[in-house]
């Protein structure tokens, strides 16, 4: 059966399958999920009593005395800033993206519950997986633009904006590296969930199905980025409702036939106006339009912040 997939026991969110309470009962998993926590907390405990407070477990290495070339620009300090959590967010999103595509080949288990429709059961289950990394790539997007507002609250932003650097070129940096950043991290997962769900299921053709289905999710990503791009150029403290929007659809996307959710709240969730592929087929009019109301968000986030003051927090 699909539960006898030896990967599934690398993923703690399969453990609780993997108990089987009504076909076969075992507690191996139970026992697993507890021996982990304690391990991790216990990790986690030995570790803070030998870290100073706000800092990291090794000392920090001083800077050099001049700052390089390729900082001299706001678009290659944005790029350094954010590299760091670039680079965790898409290993763990590609490590999750290599265990749900290869958990496609249970879905005869999840056919038989009624989990995902009907018809190809396979792409009914990854095009629900893609719609999640989209919004995990989405939160990503969120806490990077987010960090806008600490600039300007440490007084980093003034310090910007005294020397040759224009508010446009500010805030545009930030915009398009997180959009950069959250681009290529979507590509990535596609390529993770390709070969997973490809060698699970012996089928290659899922590998470019699934990089087309993460690459389509850009445009919602712009949409919810942009969007707090904008409120945050009106004015700082506005920023956190961008995650408003973000709620709202994976409300509508995981509980909104279930909960019967009325016409003009689904259609504000921005994952109800692109085909799901790789089940539906692709249609350019809806990946135009989304991606218009992104440039129109931007272009509102650089007129307004041209224009309020600094700092505003």
């Amino acid at each position: 059966s699909g539960n006898d997939n030896p990967t599934l026991w690398l993923s703690p969110m399969a453990w609780p399958n993997l108990t089987r309470p009504v076909t076969d009962p075992t507690w191996r998993p139970v026992i697993l999920t507890f021996a982990a926590a304690a391990l991790l907390a216990g990790i986690g405990f030995a570790l803070s009593t030998r870290r100073d407070v706000g800092a990291a477990m090794t000392a920090p290495r001083p800077g050099p005395s001049r700052a390089s070339r390729n900082l001299r620009g706001p678009v290659s300090l944005v790029w350094r800033l954010l590299r760091g959590s670039f680079l965790w967010w898409t290993i763990a999103l590609t490590a999750l993206g290599l265990v749900w595509g290869t958990m496609s080949s249970t879905m005869d288990v999840a056919g038989a519950n009624g989990l995902f429709g009907e018809g190809d059961l396979v792409r009914n289950y990854l095009s629900t997986i893609a719609v999640t990394l989209g919004f995990l790539v989405s939160v990503f997007a969120l806490t990077s633009v987010g960090r806008m507002r600490s600039e300007e609250a440490s007084g980093r932003l003034e310090g910007a904006l005294g020397t040759s650097t224009s508010r446009p070129a500010w805030i545009g940096a930030w915009l398009g590296v997180t959009a950069g950043f959250s681009a290529l991290m979507l590509m990535v997962t596609g390529l993770a969930v390709g070969l997973g769900s490809s060698a699970a299921n012996a089928d290659p053709s899922l590998l470019p199905d699934m990089i087309g289905a993460l690459a389509q999710r850009l445009p919602e990503v712009l949409v919810i980025l942009t969007l707090s791009g904008a409120l945050y150029a009106l004015w700082s403290k506005w920023q956190g409702l961008a995650w408003i929007p973000l709620a709202i659809s994976m409300i509508v996307q995981y509980f909104g036939a279930v909960l019967g959710m009325p016409a003009l709240l689904t259609a504000l969730s921005v994952t109800q106006h692109m085909p799901a592929l790789p089940v539906e087929d692709f249609a350019l009019t809806p990946l135009l339009v989304v991606c218009s109301l992104a440039a129109v968000l931007t272009s509102i986030a650089i007129w307004a912040f041209s224009r309020r003051t600094v700092p505003s927090v």
